[in-house]
């Protein structure tokens, strides 16, 4: 149980500090001097990394999409950077990964909680064990796992809550990142994430596993007492 909970640990880390960017990916190679040229022209605060992605004789096929990587957008950017890189063959929110991984180990987390209350029902405990478990439990999301994670763009989610077309359109665009994330997830600006991504929610998924275990062999002895 500590091996995988400390597995968890190092590679929720590691991507945690990876960098967050935009890759605009082109099956035909780009002047990458003349899209920086034209990102200082129209005064984007983006830096546009050089990538000697599309060789020709690279065997993984996502590999021969030449990227563009494009960090530092905010709200007022967004559309500009958009339009500036519209003839673009596929765009990528790398950060996205980010906080899917967030979501996935904030459920697992949760699922934690709710077997530690499980346990305190057995044994029954009293009510305000149950309110300070919640409070440590919540702080150490909060602080230690989540500690460092960047604040989530709310500038890209619609700006009511009743505007349901936007809602649509949000949740469309989404769907259609997790398919380009699926698809080159063996290219090089991706791989590394979707490994970070896969080893620490893996690694949590394990150590809930185990936990779950313990605890349904010790209600099985207690039981066992009891009979006895």
């Amino acid at each position: 149980m500590i091996s995988s909970f400390t597995g968890f640990c190092v590679y929720f880390k590691q991507l945690k500090m990876l960098p967050e960017y935009f890759a605009f990916l082109y099956q035909k190679p780009v002047s990458e001097e003349k899209l920086t040229e034209e990102c200082r022209r129209q005064q984007i605060p983006c830096e546009i990394q050089e990538s000697d992605i599309g060789a020709e004789d690279v065997q993984r096929e996502s590999e021969k999409f030449q990227a563009v990587l494009v960090g530092g957008i905010e709200a007022m950017d967004y559309g500009r950077v958009e339009s500036l890189f519209s003839d673009s063959d596929v765009r990528i929110d790398v950060s996205l990964l980010k906080w899917m991984t967030a979501i996935l180990v904030l459920g697992c987390f949760a699922l934690l909680l709710l077997l530690v209350f499980y346990c305190y029902e057995k044994w029954g405990c009293k009510k305000w064990v149950y309110g300070v478990t919640f409070l440590f439990w919540a702080m150490y999301v909060r602080y230690a796992v989540f500690g460092g994670m960047p604040e989530f763009p709310l500038w890209s989610l619609p700006g009511r809550w009743s505007d349901f077309e936007g809602w649509g359109e949000f949740w469309q665009e989404v769907e259609n990142q997790l398919c380009c994330i699926i698809r080159f997830w063996d290219h090089s600006v991706v791989s590394g994430y979707c490994e970070c991504m896969g080893k620490s929610v893996g690694y949590l998924a394990v150590f809930l596993a185990a936990a779950a275990d313990r605890v349904r062999r010790i209600g099985i002895r207690c039981a066992g007492k009891i009979v006895e």
